[in-house]
């Protein structure tokens, strides 16, 4: 049975070895274990979530840092670059169109709406304390693979 904080199929965990830029990284993932095209979640466990009456803690809150995607696979590690896409309106969306035919990267941010929640229950000392920045060393996982269907 997994323990709390664990999923009871166990996804493979690699590091980041090697920051080569602001877009790649290289990643401990020998070959067999991701493909070209795969998703890789860089991420870090900051927070341990506590149930707030029992006092018993739940587990651990993995920090997100960003999502790669393997673009080079070598017989140890594999190097993966930044695959976080924003659309800010019709413009963009069909300048990313026109980019996609002409197999041309676009690598730009997404943007997220903030969640309504009321500012004095956000933990301010772990958001203070937490870096944004990946590190070599920060733990790397790879994402299900999404099923998308042909347009007709």
């Amino acid at each position: 049975m997994a323990k709390v904080g664990e999923s009871a199929v166990k996804t493979p965990e690699w590091r980041v070895i090697r920051i080569l830029n602001e877009y790649r990284v290289v990643v401990n993932a020998p070959i067999g274990s991701v493909e070209v095209g795969d998703k890789l979640q860089v991420y870090r466990n900051t927070s341990v979530i506590t149930d707030p009456e029992t006092q018993k803690e739940l587990g651990i809150l993995p920090d997100v840092l960003a999502t790669v995607e393997v673009v080079q696979i070598e017989e140890l590690f594999c190097v993966a670059e930044s695959a976080e896409v924003t659309v800010v309106g019709p413009i963009a969306e069909s300048w990313l169109r026109l980019a996609a035919q002409m197999s041309m990267p676009a690598l730009v941010r997404s943007e997220r709406q903030m969640l309504p929640v009321r500012p004095e229950d956000i933990d301010r000392p772990a958001m203070a304390a937490r870096e944004r920045l990946i590190r070599v060393g920060d733990k790397v996982r790879k994402l299900p693979q999404v099923k998308t269907e042909a347009k007709k």
